[in-house]
């Protein structure tokens, strides 16, 4: 059984009760949480403010799959007080290092962090993410292929391998023995004029209007017998929609699993 989880990033200035209230009015039961600088809970006062976090939450019937963050003992620790089944986190790497040479950086450190995966029972789960990072599927398969395969997987990401214009199914085979979770995001590129040269910003939107398709992503990933998370990252550039847009977006992937579950059984 498929379990679907909400980040609550845009939710940051709502106090601990009111994003239990938020959680539970979009219709959600298990969250992504990000443990960083001016959230509810973050790394600088998770000493005083977690046990209040887990009652809140414990109450209103919400339970943490994965939180989002940066590596550091203070991470785990609040993974492992909250119960997380693991660590999402991103790499940099910048234009002007050797590309090889800060892989294996990443690598080493990543592994350097595995014995506090098993202190606390708590695995890392690396993202594709466009840009300065790890970005292509392939390029998130070298790094793992170094890493520690029973503590370290992919949270794979359909925006950001969209926008790197990768095929779903081909992306999602190279990582599939090692997915911890579905990203479920949708972007596409968007130009804009100035002077007189042409960039190219991603835009993030809804599912239906990405360069990645999540019913090919959900029929592969179900067709090969993926049983896990996918977390919506109610990530828009419609901002002030947002939670009309969850809402609309998580009825869509709620069809698509209903129907491409039901079309594998055929």
């Amino acid at each position: 059984m498929n379990t679907i989880t909400l980040f609550t990033k845009y939710w940051k200035n709502c106090s601990i009760n009111e994003l239990c209230d938020k959680i539970k009015e979009l219709g959600f039961d298990k969250i992504e949480y990000p443990f960083r600088a001016g959230f509810q809970v973050n790394p600088d006062n998770y000493l005083e403010k977690t046990d209040e976090f887990v009652s809140a939450l414990k109450e209103n019937g919400i339970t943490v799959d994965s939180v989002a963050c940066e590596l550091s003992d203070s991470a785990f620790e609040f993974a492992g007080a909250v119960g997380a089944r693991c660590l999402r986190i991103m790499l940099p790497i910048s234009i002007d290092e050797d590309y090889m040479t800060a892989v294996k950086v990443w690598t080493d450190k990543i592994n350097s962090f595995v014995p506090l995966c098993k202190k606390y029972n708590v695995k890392i789960a690396v993202q594709n993410h466009c840009g300065k990072y790890i970005y292509t599927t392939m390029e998130l398969k070298n790094l793992l292929d170094g890493c520690d395969k029973e503590w370290v997987g992919a949270s794979w990401d359909c925006a950001h391998s969209g926008l790197a214009g990768e095929m779903p199914e081909h992306a999602i085979s190279l990582v599939i023995d090692r997915i911890l979770m579905v990203n479920m995001v949708s972007a596409y590129y968007k130009r804009e004029d100035v002077a007189d040269k042409a960039f190219y910003f991603p835009c993030f939107t809804t599912a239906r209007f990405g360069n990645c398709d999540w019913r090919r992503v959900v029929r592969y990933l179900l067709h090969h017998d993926f049983e896990g998370v996918y977390c919506m990252h109610a990530e828009y550039a419609d901002s002030e929609n947002t939670e009309t847009n969850v809402i609309i977006d998580r009825k869509y992937l709620d069809t698509v699993l209903e129907e491409e579950g039901y079309y594998k059984l055929l």
